[in-house]
């Protein structure tokens, strides 16, 4: 284990894969630090879960309760171990940091960024534009403030027809329906720090949006594309084309494309319904164009002429190349519109969802984040605020970076270059996490800016990068499975930097099974009799989620029918199901897990 990463004389970053100690590196920092003569309230400590955060101050008060108890000889050894002197004035130190931590005034903090950010603002109120006393939005609340704000677009949308909201709204329903507007409207709202943080130098964020939208997509009409296309030379080449695969000599499938293309031009009604049919005929299935080979035999290129033939080939590939360019242009006027649609009638729902939590003095989430990014960034108190913070904070560490988003990395960089301008304190930086370990994307959780963040502390705070990659609970085929799993080139493209792991644990056993991937059988479906709904339930297929279930039970009493041996170290002993753990993405199934573990009487928590 890196001890050298817990020196509060040191700025660190780790890389720590899961089950290396990553918890126990970090507590031991925070002792490090109280050992050195950190004052308690000097010391921030963030995580990104209020159990994490618990945890965290529990085992730091278990550590310093066991050296405020134990004798010299031990507490001498525990000192030892974390590379701390042992001398009869730092055991003397080291006795008193528990009372020292129950009695501080000011004790050391470990919080979630969303408690850093709510304390934050609500010290600096005026600084960030906010009501004084504002409260934090609740679960039920939010849904209902999102289905205010919903009524709201849709009265407004409706108020005037001619509109541009009214114009996006009609986009929208037309192309998604009611059901996926909602939607993209609420993922809208989901993602509105991205839409601030893009947005945020313009005076009309909306305008200049869908400026950046034609800059990329162009600014075509796809009636124009529609005229571009069928010109009067285009169409003349497509009437011969027609003639050409109209031959008696052509084969089934030329005559039926020879015919369609015949009718389309009699008709003489060009728009996109015709544009796609056209594709239908001159393109194959896949959206590219056919062979040469294709298009005629020699036979039909004896009858048609030689000469002739071949220009209403080379009249064929000119007309698909066409139409492939033509058909891109308006799939981007579509893209173009569409998005346009989106930026305008999602900042009016985000107005009209941020004016209902104003008017209730409200923040979530998001807003704790961005209000405290602008706080300390962009208001014209922030070098104010940065001073005040500047004065009590000296030490921070930050676990689970890797579920960091670009917001709450904006917020801190103020704080770290605070501690790179100031060489008159003695401050440290203290960074650890596991790109691997990223599961809030759906927070927009970046795993890349752990890099991000190490690459900035070594250039500004000559910080030390320690990796850990030793596991103290897997055995030894956990580990190669994970080893082959991230050596993969799949995911070698994305972790260029994987270390490969090991265990401590070298004679414990381990097993891997990949079970099948499970799909719902195709059962045909039968008639089936009446029946009284309120008496009789109705049969369904069993989805493959309850079959999967029902592969884990069984392999479950398998392991216990055969008394598998399990050991670790010098015990072994068949498994019990107490030894067992089943570990699932999403809670959206547990119940089918729940269902097969108690048909078959397996005890479970």
């Amino acid at each position: 284990m890196s001890i050298q990463a817990t020196n509060p004389l040191e700025n660190a970053t780790v890389f720590a894969s899961a089950g290396t100690g990553k918890t126990w590196l970090l507590v031991t920092r925070l002792l490090r630090l109280l050992l050195a003569g950190a004052r308690p309230d000097s010391i921030l400590a963030i995580t990104f879960t209020r159990k994490a955060a618990a945890e965290m101050q529990e085992r730091l008060l278990q550590r310093l309760r066991e050296m405020a108890v134990c004798d010299d000889t031990t507490l001498r050894q525990k000192l030892q171990e974390i590379e701390h002197p042992a001398t009869p004035e730092s055991l003397s130190q080291a006795r008193g940091l528990y009372e020292k931590m129950l009695l501080s005034p000011r004790p050391l903090r470990t919080t979630t960024f969303h408690a850093f950010c709510n304390d934050l603002l609500t010290r600096f109120p005026l600084e960030a534009n906010l009501p004084p006393g504002f409260e934090l939005i609740e679960q039920g609340q939010e849904y209902e403030h999102r289905q205010q704000a919903w009524d709201q677009l849709m009265a407004e949308a409706g108020d005037e027809t001619e509109s541009i909201l009214r114009s996006a709204m009609d986009t929208l329903l037309a192309r998604g329906g009611l059901h996926n507007t909602r939607t993209a409207l609420d993922s809208f709202l989901q993602h509105r720090s991205d839409w601030w943080a893009w947005t945020e130098d313009q005076e009309d964020p909306t305008g200049w949006a869908c400026r950046q939208l034609e800059a990329l997509f162009g600014t075509d009409d796809p009636e124009d594309l529609y005229t571009s296309f069928f010109t009067k030379t285009n169409r003349h080449k497509l009437m011969r084309l027609a003639d050409f695969w109209s031959l008696k000599t052509a084969s089934t499938k030329n005559r039926e494309k020879g015919a369609a293309l015949h009718s389309m031009l009699e008709a003489d009604q060009w728009d996109a319904t015709c544009l796609d049919q056209l594709a239908g005929i001159l393109l194959k299935k896949d959206g590219t164009a056919f062979t040469e080979k294709t298009l005629g035999n020699q036979k039909m290129r004896a009858e048609f002429g030689e000469t002739q033939a071949a220009q209403v080939i080379q009249d064929y590939f000119h007309l698909a190349d066409s139409l492939l360019e033509v058909r891109d242009k308006i799939k981007a006027c579509h893209n173009r519109d569409l998005n346009k649609a989106w930026y305008i009638a999602g900042s009016r729902y985000l107005a009209c969802y941020q004016e209902i939590k104003r008017q209730h003095r409200q923040l979530d989430f998001a807003d704790l984040e961005w209000q405290a990014y602008r706080l300390l960034n962009a208001q014209d108190d922030a070098l104010w605020v940065q001073y005040k913070l500047d004065q009590k904070l000296e030490h921070l560490l930050i676990d689970e970076f890797q579920d960091t988003n670009p917001t709450q990395w904006r917020l801190l960089l103020p704080l770290l270059e605070e501690f790179s301008a100031s060489g008159e304190k003695s401050r440290s930086v203290f960074l650890v996490g596991d790109e691997k370990q990223s599961i809030y994307a759906f927070r927009r959780a970046n795993p890349q800016l752990q890099a991000t963040a190490d690459q900035w502390l070594q250039k500004n705070l000559r910080s030390s990068q320690f990796r850990m990659a030793t596991s103290w609970r897997s055995a030894p085929a956990i580990m190669d499975m994970v080893n082959q799993v991230f050596t993969d080139e799949t995911f070698a493209r994305r972790l260029p930097d994987f270390a490969t792991h090991s265990t401590h644990k070298t004679g414990l056993w381990g097993r891997v099974e990949i079970l099948p991937k499970y799909e719902a059988p195709d059962t045909p479906e039968e008639p089936t009799p009446f029946r009284h709904p309120l008496e009789e339930p109705r049969q369904q297929s069993t989805p493959a989620h309850a079959a999967e279930a029902a592969a884990i039970a069984d392999r479950i009493i398998a392991l216990i029918q055969q008394n598998t041996l399990i050991a670790d170290d010098d015990d072994v002993r068949p498994v019990r199901y107490g030894d067992i753990k089943i570990l699932l993405r999403k809670r959206t199934h547990v119940e089918e897990i729940e269902k097969a573990l108690q048909s078959r009487e397996i005890p479970y928590q």
